[in-house]
This record gives structure tokens, sequence and C-alpha cells, in this order.
């Protein structure tokens, strides 16, 4: 939980404009410090600082002005994702992946550890790696971002292992994609991705998961986890309808 504002500058060392960042500050702080390995590793020139940029090369009048209009200006954001993207010529930044903060869920204790976490995009290489154990959910051969998009992954020892894509809202979430790598096929990582897809599905009040069958592994899976119907779709409710 972040606080915003009022905007001050890092002048006259930089003709930065930016909103101050209070709140909890100190933890943006932490996690600066904990990114900054590998490829994220670059020599500090100066004391990190979180901030909001509004502008990377404010004149002393730009300065004045703003932080005369928006002295009062205040607002609290709760920040739940980071955010890695990728700079291309004339400031283009496109995304390579986000990570929902938070501690990741450790599912099978009692058999596999399988750590899964959740994200909206599938993290760079995954799909390459994970392409000839794929199980197509609806035949597309594609991943695509599609509206409400949330990607799963399932990771053992730090290695991925495992990745299921779906897509959906507020009428329910349809199951697009499920890969589970071949040595680790038949040790439960596909039931461990699917139970994360209906709790998440459950968390944001949709009302059930569906997947297309047709394919052994699929159908196997949804009918083990308790889907109904099949094989175009399986269902599974999840959540009570809103409303009378």
């Amino acid at each position: 939980s972040l606080d915003l504002g009022p905007p001050t500058t890092f002048a006259p060392v930089s003709p930065v404009l930016y909103l101050a960042v209070g709140g909890e500050a100190d933890r943006v702080a932490v996690l600066a410090g904990q990114l900054a390995v590998g490829p994220l590793a670059r020599p500090a020139e100066h004391p990190f600082v979180a901030h909001s940029t509004l502008h990377e090369d404010a004149g002393d009048d730009l300065i004045t002005a703003a932080c005369a209009s928006l002295a009062s200006y205040r607002r609290t954001v709760g920040i739940d994702r980071l955010w890695v993207l990728h700079e291309h010529p004339h400031r283009v930044w496109t995304q390579l992946a986000d990570f929902v903060l938070g501690p990741v869920a450790v599912r099978g204790r009692g058999g596999v550890p399988v750590a899964v976490r959740m994200s909206s995009a599938m993290a760079p290489g995954a799909a390459q790696q994970l392409l000839p154990h794929d199980m197509r959910a609806d035949g597309s051969g594609a991943y695509g971002r599609r509206p409400g998009q949330l990607v799963h992954e399932a990771a053992v020892g730090g290695v991925v292992v495992g990745v299921c894509v779906s897509s959906g809202g507020a009428q329910g979430r349809v199951i697009d994609a499920i890969a589970v790598s071949g040595p680790r096929q038949r040790e439960g990582v596909g039931r461990r991705l699917v139970d994360a897809v209906v709790e998440a599905a459950v968390q944001r009040g949709e009302r059930e998961v569906r997947i297309t069958g047709g394919q052994p592994g699929v159908d196997a899976l949804a009918r083990s986890l308790g889907f109904r119907g099949g094989p175009t779709p399986w269902r599974l409710m999840v959540a009570a309808a809103a409303g009378p």
C-alpha cells in the first residue's frame, strides 16, 4: 500500500519531476535490492528513492508550476504485481512477464511439492519449453493473450514443468490450454494447475470453469476433478450466481 503525492523533483541533480511515494515505501526499497541480481544488477549512481515519474526532463518553470498546482494531490494505491518490460526504440515498452506479489502456493507436500505461480502473461520461453508435451484444451494451438487471461505456472525445484492458460470473466472461466512436461506427467501437476485455476475463479466471483475435451489427457483430467458434461465442454460450477 503506497501513498502517492505531492509532486517533487530530483533537481538540481536531475530534472525529473515525480510524485513522492510514502506508506510502505520501505518494502519497495527492499524489493529493489532483491531484484539487483543477474541482468538486472546495474551500478547505482544514486541512492534508491521510490518515486512515480511524471516527467523525465522538466524545466525549472514546469517543476515550479507542477509543485504548486498539485501541492494537495494525494492518492493511496495497492500494488499487487511487478511488471518486467522491454524498452524498444522511441520509448516504446512491451511486457515480458509479470509476477504477482505474495507467497507462492506449494501444492502436494505429501507427494511431489509443486510451486504454482499466477500471472497474466507466460514467462519467456515457457511455451517453447513445454510445447512438445502440450495438451491443447481448445484445439487452437495458440497462446495469444485473451480477455481476462490468467497464466498458472507449476515448478518443481525451481524449474517450470507445467503451464495452464485460462481466460474469462464474471460468467465463467475457460481453460484454453494445459501443458505438462513429459517427465512430470502422471505426477499430478495438471491436477494442481487446474485446482489453482478453480481457486482463482472462486476468488474472482466467476460462476464456473469450463474446459474443452476430446483428447484422452484432457478428458481424464476433467473427469477426475469432478467436471461434468464433456467433451465439449466439461463444466465445473465453482460459485453461486450473483443477484436474484
